[in-house]
């Protein structure tokens, strides 16, 4: 692993990678779907209220960089829906934000907490308690018999409340999940057995390959103790299973191509970590602290603020249509500012999205808008290309800064190719 030449084994092998596709979110870095500084500006927005819609959510980090990139001075309203169809995904967020954002442990022992839930399938006693002291008055005994939602409120350390709606149904599993009974041992035998599958060998060496050596290393750590934290960290003491990563029988329900890493900018990783007297060797210790570190900005934040957060497991379509006739009193048809869909349109027609979410928008607001990502739509549109994307260039100079000789090339070869199309 720490061999500079290194290669995957399909490399080795002389032979062709076999990839499997990937379900999992969090292989983009979190971003601030606002971006104030491009639309209504920081000082036209220190007592603006915003609505806010993230459609398919995945995990909080995306809802962690906006409310982190608001104005300090920010003293007007948020109301936040945080939407996905994966009722383990939206219980999962549901769990770490109370733990984060509730009344209790302080700012920063709320963040130690809120990172290991997240990101650790190993935890310690205490931690292992308190989570189940934040399920108890999450759900205390459930829905009551015969309703088809369920539905809470929880107040925060500030002046916004924690809300919640999903069908009884659809939270059985995560209950089932929360309230189960194995020991670690056994859901740390089903996590080696799915990292260490044959079948996965190409997608982890596809892992590996785009890291350092070091964090090789400091990545197949993380894989072996399943914590999160300074490689020097003795994890001896996290005995209990974090429930949130387990079915109720034990299976793992993480994939073979982990990487926590994979969702953050690893430069700005890096430097929190420098901050800590972390090396950049040690990359993932440097996460432990970077993450720790926004969830407390986060936290401290929502103190301060007025942000109400919704937390919904609908699919798109039903969600968009039951604001329409009433059905979430925070928000009604034209309310949002912005709509984050991720990848929806790699499942949904981009035309239905925009059917489904384009009434959803603020009208009195012209810097309302959805936005999308995907993977798969130029593999559609055989003639889609980022050639004539500006912006390609700028990021490809900013990824050969390091290698001089390549950015005079490159440089080079963009003067000769504008002088033969200006020809």
């Amino acid at each position: 692993m720490l061999d500079p030449a290194w290669q995957p084994r399909w490399v080795r092998e002389d032979r062709g990678p076999r990839f499997h596709s990937s379900t999992t979110h969090g292989e983009l870095p979190g971003s601030d779907c606002l971006q104030l500084s491009y639309n209504e500006t920081e000082q036209g927005a220190i007592d603006r209220d915003f609505k806010l819609c993230f459609a398919a959510s995945g995990d909080i980090r995306n809802l962690v960089q906006t409310i982190n990139k608001l104005p300090r001075a920010y003293h007007g309203k948020c109301d936040i829906l945080l939407n996905d169809t994966d009722s383990i995904v939206v219980n999962r967020n549901l769990v770490v934000l109370y733990a984060l954002l509730g009344p209790g442990p302080s700012i920063e022992e709320s963040a130690e907490i809120a990172v290991h839930l997240m990101y650790s399938s190993a935890l310690r006693p205490a931690i292992a308690a308190y989570l189940r002291g934040c399920v108890r008055v999450i759900y205390g005994d459930g829905a009551n018999e015969g309703d088809m939602s369920f539905r809470c409120t929880m107040r925060t350390r500030g002046q916004g409340k924690l809300f919640s709606m999903q069908s009884t149904m659809a939270m059985r599993r995560p209950i089932e999940m929360l309230l189960s009974s194995y020991e670690l041992r056994k859901g740390q035998q089903s996590m080696r057995k799915i990292v260490t599958d044959p079948k996965w060998v190409d997608d982890q060496d596809r892992v590996f390959a785009n890291l350092q050596p070091t964090h090789r290393i400091a990545l197949t750590h993380f894989r072996q103790t399943g914590v999160l934290a300074p490689f020097s960290f003795s994890t001896r003491e996290f005995t209990q299973p974090n429930r949130l990563m387990y079915t109720a029988a034990g299976e793992w329900l993480g994939d073979a191509k982990l990487n926590p890493l994979k969702g953050w900018n690893v430069s700005d990783v890096q430097a929190s970590g420098a901050k800590y007297g972390v090396g950049p060797a040690d990359i993932l210790g440097c996460l432990f602290f970077h993450v720790k570190k926004e969830f407390m900005e986060f936290a401290a934040r929502m103190k301060e603020f007025h942000v109400d957060l919704h937390l919904t497991q609908f699919s798109p379509q039903l969600l968009s249509k039951g604001i329409s006739i009433g059905a979430l009193p925070a928000f009604t048809e034209g309310c949002f500012d912005r709509v984050e869909t991720l990848d929806l349109a790699d499942s949904y027609d981009i035309p239905d999205l925009l059917d489904d979410w384009g009434p959803m928008l603020n009208r009195n607001n012209r810097r309302a808008c959805i936005l999308m990502q995907t993977r798969r739509w130029h593999k559609d549109q055989p003639s889609a290309t980022a050639q004539s994307n500006p912006c390609s260039a700028v990021m490809l100079v900013e990824r050969c800064k390091d290698i001089p000789s390549l950015v005079s090339w490159y440089v080079r070869t963009l003067r000769q190719t504008a002088d033969e199309r200006g020809a």
